[in-house]
């Protein structure tokens, strides 16, 4: 199993440096699409070089039910990165908010990637072809269901900026960033009940499924609401007064992301089908 994990690795390693290389070598005419700045793509892929290392090291944790070491980092994981993120921002004056806003957040994150491929790469380093087809077949029918996720918040901010402007492509970005908050806290909670999920579809315990996730649902409307709620403070600290309006956008967005973490569950289904 060690050295399963080792090779999955090792893949996503080889994937986030080929999807980088691209990046690098066509970058004028994929900057014109996407419309990140140049000094923030770096930081975006090593952010993601070790994202997948923290998603891997959960995956493994929770299939071995460690589900104390899966809490701990799931907490490490969005406290961390959001705590320096936020100081950052505070200390930081307007001009400069959105960038350390991104250098606060992505690159304490990737440091706790880095501690996770440490903890990983410490059982087995090893690389075997078949186990990474076998992840490759797995997986990439539920590339889909991840990308739509992606898709939403990335293409909010591309098709703001290509018909209106730089100042409300701000706005959006900070209503992203918001709800990128929320989206980890979700995906922690569903990967904590992923095993449990699979084990309780083991052995046929539908009953107890089934109201478990009912009381599931309703916690995470119950704080997605709370986000909702809470939305003034969370775009004041983030972007300053001058980006208010962004409160207007958050209902719509955080409906989507709530939506997303529900319909996770039948994915989950659909995971232990296979």
């Amino acid at each position: 199993y060690d050295k399963y994990v080792s090779s999955i690795t090792f893949l996503s390693f080889g994937i986030t440096a080929l999807f980088y290389a691209v990046f690098l070598l066509f970058g004028d005419a994929i900057y014109k699409i996407v419309l990140i700045p140049k000094q923030y793509v770096h930081v975006l892929f090593v952010f993601l070089l070790f994202q997948s290392c923290k998603e891997i090291f959960m995956a493994r944790e929770k299939t071995l039910y460690r589900y104390k070491s899966v809490a701990a980092m799931s907490a490490i994981n969005l406290v961390f990165p959001t705590i320096v993120a936020v100081v950052m921002v505070i200390m930081a004056d307007e001009a400069n908010r959105l960038s350390a806003r991104i250098y606060g957040f992505y690159i304490p994150s990737a440091i706790v990637g880095i501690f996770c491929a440490v903890a990983i790469l410490r059982k087995a380093r090893t690389v075997n072809f078949g186990h990474c087809k076998y992840a490759l077949k797995l997986s990439l029918p539920l590339t889909l269901h991840f990308l739509t996720a992606y898709l939403l918040s990335s293409s909010n901010t591309i098709v703001t900026r290509s018909i209106l402007n730089a100042e409300a492509t701000a706005i959006v970005s900070i209503t992203t960033s918001a709800v990128h908050i929320l989206t980890i806290l979700l995906q922690a909670v569903s990967g904590a009940v992923t095993t449990w999920m699979m084990d309780n579809l083991e052995q046929k315990r539908y009953t107890e499924l089934r109201r478990s996730l009912l009381i599931y649902t309703v916690c995470v409307c119950a704080v997605a609401t709370g986000v909702i709620l809470f939305g003034p403070e969370v775009v004041w600290i983030l972007g300053g007064t001058k980006y208010a309006q962004a409160v207007d956008l958050l209902p719509g967005m955080i409906a989507a992301v709530t939506i997303q973490s529900i319909t996770t569950v039948f994915t989950i289904i659909l995971t232990y089908k296979k």
